[in-house]
C-alpha cells in the first residue's frame, strides 16, 4: 500500500513539476 501511495505522489509530483517547467517555459 506505502509503495502504491509513494508512486502516486512520485508521479503526481513529477507531472506538476513536467507542467510548471512547461508553462514557465511557454511564457
Amino acid at each position: 500500500m506505502s509503495f502504491s501511495i509513494t508512486t502516486v505522489r512520485r508521479r503526481t509530483k513529477s507531472y506538476q513539476t513536467r507542467r510548471t517547467l512547461h508553462k514557465r517555459n511557454f511564457s
